[in-house]
């Protein structure tokens, strides 16, 4: 057997001082072997830092399929209607929106005010052969809110005037809707969680009178699968269900009666009938489910992805026994990234189109 006889380097009495000095250096220079233990919890907290910037772009696809069932007492023409809209009643949609999140440093009292803008950058809708029909710009919207010891004091919503949900909501009904929504962020705040382990949110869910009106619960599960780096990972499972009041049109355009309705009539009828007479309204019923993922970044509390895929189906009763169904799958996407504060300047304005 080859031995090797020490030397002053390798003798006993060096090797404790020569291995500290290893790991004094590897510690310095932030060496992977050297990193200390991760964490095995996480506290929660999505509000926005004081004096920070990030900006979330977001991208929705829809596929949208609409059908019509005509029961055993509903005319003939309707039966003809509900028969053309299974070839016509295909949609895809696809959106590019982009929110710019804005704070204030903080105040001598440790409160702070933040702005979100959220502008669409692009939208368009396609139809079963391919031609782009025409959608609803819905403008700017602009959150403002009061923030204090990591909670909302405060909230205000600011609608572009041209848009639909102007004209539809007023700015009390649409504050008040806004600020439920912000419901599952307090829920959410606070918590800790270890990997593995998860948290259900619900929150209520109403709209006000308009194009559709009701009220339901969605109910968000969020489990804690890995915690690295100070970057917390997500599997996200929600559902949802809602009872709605919706517009249906005359009897005579629900049932085709009327020459001049035609399928891709019917099928949009949902969103231009708010102003169809109370008794016309039809009850539908919508249920749906997601799986997705969210990633924070928590030193900053950014939200680095959130992709999702959900499913909705609806059902709304219509007249003369006519049933029209809706099936819908959306694939969502969000990306985050921190900017550069800027000190005593305004929120930068986005630019937009489409």
């Amino acid at each position: 057997m080859l031995r090797i006889a020490p030397t002053a380097r390798s003798a006993p009495s060096a090797r404790p001082l020569s291995r500290l000095a290893a790991l004094a250096l590897a510690v310095a220079i932030g060496a992977p072997g050297a990193a200390s233990a991760e964490p095995d919890s996480v506290s929660l907290n999505l509000m926005p830092l004081p004096a920070s910037r990030q900006q979330l772009d977001m991208k929705t696809d829809v596929r949208m399929t609409m059908s019509m069932e005509a029961g055993p007492d509903a005319p003939e023409k309707a039966r003809q209607t509900a028969a053309a809209l299974k070839d016509s009643g295909r949609f895809t949609m696809r959106s590019e929106m982009r929110q710019s999140v804005t704070t204030t440093p903080k105040a001598a009292d440790g409160s702070y005010a933040m702005r979100a803008d959220l502008v669409t950058l692009k939208s368009e809708m396609r139809d079963a052969t391919g031609k782009v029909q025409p959608m609803p710009n819905m403008g700017k919207i602009t959150f403002k809110a009061g923030l204090k010891n990591d909670e909302i004091q405060s909230i205000d919503v600011e609608l572009d005037p041209n848009s639909p949900m102007a004209s539809t909501w007023s700015q009390e009904v649409t504050r008040q809707m806004f600020d439920k929504a912000f419901d599952w962020m307090r829920k959410f705040n606070g918590t800790t969680l270890k990997v593995g382990e998860s948290i259900e949110l619900p929150m209520d869910v109403s709209l006000p009178p308009g194009v559709a009106a009701g009220n339901g619960r969605m109910v968000g599960r969020y489990t804690l699968t890995e915690l690295k780096r100070g970057i917390a990972t997500f599997d996200v499972g929600v559902k949802m269900d809602m009872a709605l009041t919706v517009p249906v049109p005359p009897a005579k355009a629900a049932s085709g009666e009327d020459a001049a309705s035609t399928p891709a009539d019917t099928a949009s009828v949902p969103a231009n009938a708010a102003s169809a007479p109370a008794d016309r309204a039809g009850q539908a019923a919508m249920s749906g489910t997601g799986q997705g993922t969210m990633v924070l970044r928590m030193a900053d509390r950014l939200m680095l992805r959130n992709d999702m895929t959900m499913t909705l189906d609806m059902d709304l009763g219509m007249q003369q026994g006519v049933m029209m169904r809706m099936n819908m799958q959306m694939d969502m996407q969000a990306v985050g990234k921190s900017l550069a504060a800027a000190k005593g300047a305004a929120p930068a304005k986005t630019k937009t189109k489409g």
